[in-house]
């Protein structure tokens, strides 16, 4: 009888995707530095050039069940666009930045400019884009780069924000908030894969992935049985009885080690 030790594995499809709705987002205005705009479902971005006053959106996304080491394939930020000023395809340049509180006081939906810029908080700046002035469309920007960063714990998740770039005319880009309905509120998507490694099993045996939530480890013990051959060099034993005891349940043998002449 031979014991057959057979490790299966079966990865499962470990490819996941999250669409994510803010937690909380606003909006402040250095014009109107000590207002707060967490709750009108508004978010403003723009740039008034008279006194280098600016209106920024900060939004922030729960990514914590996205497990540490996945690897983000593809993230993207959708805002809907409810109303503009400034039509000119040079106008509406912001930045996509990374908010940090640098351990001081997080942003909250009631914070006003003047608390944001004390807290302590400062942004990394990502990339700039032109948001062009159309009324009920659509806008993405790419939040791969930062939603990984966030995973792999190399800035802490404080929020994204959403700055005007320097501009010669005033511009204003008004997004829909998480008040808003379904269909126009902001939406971070993210497709995410989480990898695993093949070791080897103690055997030698076939590769093991190493244990992840999306790969499923099956050891079986399979019996596989194989016929005995006698061993025919073996002489038969003499000088063995047998005897039925009473009982006529058992039955009683009986070796002589003396040989027989």
């Amino acid at each position: 009888l031979t014991l057959l030790l057979a490790i299966l594995y079966t990865p499962k499809v470990h490819a996941e995707s999250l669409t994510l709705e803010p937690t909380k987002d606003t909006y402040v205005d250095a014009a109107y530095p000590n207002s707060s705009y967490g709750t009108i479902g508004l978010g403003n971005v723009g740039y008034q050039p008279v006194d280098s006053t600016r209106k920024a959106v900060l939004l922030q996304f729960d990514t914590s069940t996205i497990p540490t080491g996945a690897i983000i394939d593809n993230a993207k930020l959708t805002m809907r666009i409810g109303g503009c000023i400034g039509s000119d395809p040079s106008l509406g340049n912001m930045s996509f930045n990374a908010y940090l509180s640098l351990g001081g006081t997080n942003w909250s939906n009631t914070s006003t400019f003047n608390q944001i810029g004390s807290s302590g908080g400062s942004l990394e700046l990502l990339y700039s884009k032109i948001v062009p002035c159309s009324s009920g469309s659509y806008v993405d920007f790419d939040a791969k780069e930062l939603t990984q960063l966030w995973v792999d714990g190399v800035i802490p998740n404080d929020g994204i924000v959403l700055n005007p770039a320097t501009s010669s005319t005033y511009w204003t880009r008004v997004f829909y908030m998480k008040e808003a309905t379904a269909a126009s509120r902001p939406k971070l998507e993210i497709n995410y894969t989480i990898p695993y490694e093949e070791v080897t099993s103690p055997d030698g045996g076939i590769p093991i992935p190493a244990e992840t939530s999306t790969t499923e480890t099956i050891v079986k013990a399979q019996s596989v049985s194989q016929p005995i051959s006698p061993d025919e060099s073996l002489n038969p034993p003499t000088n063995l009885s047998a005897t039925i005891l009473q009982d006529s349940k058992n039955i009683k043998l009986t070796w002589d080690k003396k040989k027989k002449k």
